[in-house]
């Protein structure tokens, strides 16, 4: 079978990594998979060729996407996407990064669109100094914003308090990125002596136990024009944090023009990085189940998520939706909470969308079904429960779903509620 994945807004390398070579076939399915650029378009600028990297680093892993957010009839992205899911395409949005603003930082609250943010895996990326030439063991430590010639202090890519401290990147220059602790103590010892002295040691092997875990970066919700959908802004994780692919050979690893170093492959971190994980995982359910509608497929990954450690990740469900993806279990998930037709019509009558702005969004002459504004928002099927009460006051709260047995005939579930 035949599966498209596609890359918006993105630039793209004349030459792609692995472009005619095919997959090795999986066991259970039989099946293989050729990699090829069908096609890239561009309306702004003269050619769609990546000169920064970015594009080539998503494509090569399999698609990527940035979404600016806003009311449904107000979003473009959300009214395209919408026209996408009732023609049977899955969209996905990168949760964007900008996660150190906190909670609410992303709004994306369009339930046929899949959100994900960026997590880590187990691996890490040490800081090392590579191609560098070092004459003595000591050498001054030097504050980068006193170090670098541009006028923007973030071109040294130190930390600032804007800046983060849980992924890497390659730089120009001998440098290493902090947590705000160490950066603290380093500050302060700076501040102490007229000459600082930094010692570089040999490289460690480590393994991150705790991983997954949300990147500081990743956005996070909650969802706050529709609260009774835990779509909190984020629907699941994905890794995003250090990811190595492919590399555009007209960009420098490190993104500087100064910079003349020309690379194959480079390691990037980055919501954007997460989104070709999804994506790839959505297509290869897709390859089991040619049939399934995008709202299945949906479920299929959001049900089968692995679970995260909510008192490891700040704003927990918030920051990672429902937990990890994980492949091999999303293409039997059991059960799946499915969509029909005109359930996303219903869906917006019933948080109090006029017969115009539906309009807006439909692009044609529909309105409100009969009794579809009495219909509670939380009551849209989607594949987590979520409902708005008052603290520290007790609630009684009731949910509709209806689910669906794509698993063998005639199997038992047993439902069972487990604190977080």
């Amino acid at each position: 079978m035949s599966l498209l994945v596609s890359l918006i807004p993105e630039s793209v390398p004349s030459r792609t990594s692995s472009a005619t070579k095919a997959l090795v076939h999986h066991p259970k399915s039989g099946r293989e998979l050729v990699s090829k650029l069908i096609r890239a378009r561009v309306y702004t600028t003269d050619s769609a060729s990546d000169t920064e990297g970015h594009g080539s680093h998503t494509a090569s892993t399999a698609a990527g996407n940035n979404v600016i957010n806003s009311e449904f009839y107000d979003d473009a992205i959300a009214i395209g996407a919408f026209h996408a899911a009732e023609k049977g395409v899955l969209v996905m949005q990168s949760a964007d990064n900008s996660g150190t603003a906190g909670l609410q930082a992303l709004d994306s609250t369009a339930p046929w669109i899949l959100t994900f943010a960026a997590s880590t895996t187990d691996h890490l990326f040490g800081l090392s100094i590579n191609s560098f030439s070092l004459n003595t063991t000591k050498v001054p430590l030097v504050y980068g914003l006193q170090a670098t010639s541009y006028c923007d202090e973030a071109s040294a890519r130190i930390n600032t308090k804007y800046e983060l401290d849980d992924v890497s990147f390659v730089v120009p220059l001998s440098a290493i990125t902090l947590s705000s602790e160490d950066y603290d103590s380093v500050i302060s010892y700076l501040n102490s002596t007229k000459e600082p002295k930094a010692e570089i040691l040999r490289s460690e092997t480590t393994k991150d136990k705790f991983a997954p875990i949300v990147a500081s970066f990743s956005s996070r919700g909650p969802n706050s024009i529709v609260p009774d959908i835990l779509k909190a802004c984020i629907d699941i994780s994905a890794p995003g944090v250090d990811i190595l692919a492919a590399y555009s050979p007209v960009a420098s690893p490190s993104t500087t023009t100064i910079d003349t170093r020309r690379v194959k492959y480079n390691i990037i971190s980055g919501t954007s990085m997460s989104c070709p994980h999804v994506a790839g995982v959505a297509a290869y359910v897709k390859t089991f189940h040619p049939h399934w509608s995008p709202s299945a497929i949906k479920s299929a990954l959001i049900t089968t998520a692995f679970p995260m450690d909510a008192p490891r990740n700040q704003g927990a469900e918030f920051a990672y939706g429902s937990g990890h993806v994980n492949p091999v279990k999303a293409i039997d998930p059991g059960l799946v909470y499915d969509t029909v037709e005109g359930d996303n019509i219903r869906f917006l009558c019933s948080i109090g969308y006029d017969e115009g702005s539906i309009k807006i969004i439909a692009g044609n002459n529909t309105s409100c079904p009969k009794n579809s504004t009495k219909m509670l928002p939380r009551d849209f099927n989607y594949p987590t429960l979520t409902a708005l009460v008052p603290a520290g006051k007790p609630f009684k709260v009731t949910f509709h779903r209806t689910v669906t047995n794509v698993a063998v005939a005639r199997s038992t579930y047993n439902a069972t509620i487990a604190t977080p």
